[in-house]
């Protein structure tokens, strides 16, 4: 498993082109400039969701190279296929949010508009929001290949909908007077069931197509 995360991360470091980078870099330094804290807690946000969607080039050379016939002749079951999809996801989401742990330590140390507990939590709640849209995405993917994208993001904007009418219903804004540790870990409890389900999902679905 561990060769099909390096074939995964090979192919990513061949299809990016550094322009885009340069330009979302740009658009970053944009947004800190005109919003300052608030551009930050912005960016911790939208990046991590934003760069979610990179294993979908994954996909699209995978069917270019016919690279599901070649591997499924190996002695690798489905399962570690697809986990290692999942892996791959995952060490983006955390490089990323590494990253952006380090600049916003810095940031709060410099100009400290915000605690350092308010750019933390921003970032935590980043975790959460990547990896329910990240468990999404995969199955989704994996059933209507790169068109599975918009159909993620689609399903994601729903959900986000619902919980905002949520707040409005039960007043959702009551769990923030919750102790911290209960609600860290019913997102990690949240957490674990959506990937454990879409994994199973994915399964599912790659299996089918695969018979």
């Amino acid at each position: 498993m561990k060769g099909l995360i390096l074939k995964d991360i090979i192919v990513l470091k061949n299809k990016l082109k550094l322009f885009p980078f340069i330009l979302l870099g740009i658009l970053a330094f944009i947004v800190i400039y005109f919003l300052n804290a608030t551009g930050v807690l912005v960016i911790n946000i939208l990046l991590p969701i934003f760069l979610c969607s990179m294993p979908i080039p994954l996909f699209l050379e995978d069917d270019k190279a016919n690279w599901d016939t070649y591997i499924l002749s190996t002695p690798l079951s489905k399962m570690k296929i697809i986990l290692s999809r999942y892996i791959t996801s995952f060490i983006i989401i955390f490089i990323t949010l590494l990253l952006l742990i380090l600049f916003n330590l810095l940031y709060s140390y410099f100009f400290a508009a915000f605690s350092l507990s308010i750019h933390m939590i921003t970032i935590y709640s980043t975790f959460f929001i990547s990896t329910i849209y990240l468990s999404l995405l995969l199955p989704s993917v994996y059933y209507n290949g790169a068109q599975g994208g918009s159909i993620a993001i689609l399903a994601f904007i729903l959900i986000c909908s619902g919980l905002n009418y949520l707040n409005g219903v039960i007043k959702v804004n009551a769990f923030l007077t919750v102790n911290p540790v209960y609600l860290i870990s019913i997102s990690i409890a949240i957490m674990t069931i959506s990937i454990l389900v879409s994994l199973y999902t994915s399964h599912k679905i790659y299996s089918k197509k695969n018979q």
